[in-house]
């Protein structure tokens, strides 16, 4: 009998411990769990945080200043006009197409945006030569501009390009345009000026075009 009841307390005391081997697993799933719910949202953002690529922080705007060569014996004697080629460049080198586009002239087409930011990412220094006043067939006043442009040659097939642009007024406002092909080699010094018997004394030495003719000085 006392062997019984020895045995008997040995099988009690087994059967407790299966069932507090039992109960511990089935605390400790709960306990996992809600550590799981608790910890997880971290790790996945621990996880996206390792594997999103650093974002690659936009190169700073250069300064105009170090960029652009505007000799004051080229500048326009109309202001606006100065400052509208100086806000181009501006807008041309924070590479803002947009902005970019809504310079231009709605009788004309810009550049698309390939070229634009294929031209503006390639470090350009730009040299003015030339700020011709003229007056159109239609007998407004506009201006052809001349630049020099350098860009990276490690970066563009053309390093260096001679351009020209036409500024035109719309709605009181100073607009790009492209310019007629015999005022670009005008200015280029590519071909010589047709007379023009209207024009006095032209502000530069590019004179008259079939489609502009220079302004007489008043």
């Amino acid at each position: 009998m006392q062997w019984d009841r020895r045995a008997m307390m040995q099988r009690l005391m087994a059967l407790s411990d299966n069932q507090q081997m039992q109960t511990i697993p089935r605390w400790s799933t709960s306990c996992m769990k809600l550590s799981a719910l608790l910890v997880l949202p971290g790790l996945l953002v621990s996880g996206c945080a390792k594997d999103k690529k650093t974002p690659v922080q936009p190169s700073p705007t250069p300064s105009i200043e170090n960029v652009v060569n505007f000799p004051p014996e080229v500048r326009a004697e109309d202001e606006s006009v100065n400052e509208f080629l100086l806000e181009t460049i501006t807008t041309c080198l924070e590479k803002d197409y947009e902005a970019f586009r809504l310079l231009w002239s709605a009788r004309d087409e810009p550049m698309t945006e390939e070229e634009f930011k294929r031209g503006w990412q390639a470090n350009p220094k730009v040299t003015v030569k030339a700020i011709q006043k003229m007056r159109s067939s239609e007998g407004e006043i506009v201006y052809g501009i001349r630049a020099l442009v350098e860009l990276d040659p490690n970066k563009v097939p053309e390093p260096q390009r001679d351009v020209v642009l036409l500024f035109v007024k719309e709605q009181g406002k100073w607009r790009l345009a492209r310019p007629p092909r015999s005022l670009a080699k005008v200015m280029k010094g590519e071909e010589s000026p047709s007379p023009s018997p209207e024009a006095e004394a032209p502000e530069t030495t590019a004179t008259s075009v079939p489609i502009a003719t220079p302004a007489p000085t008043p």
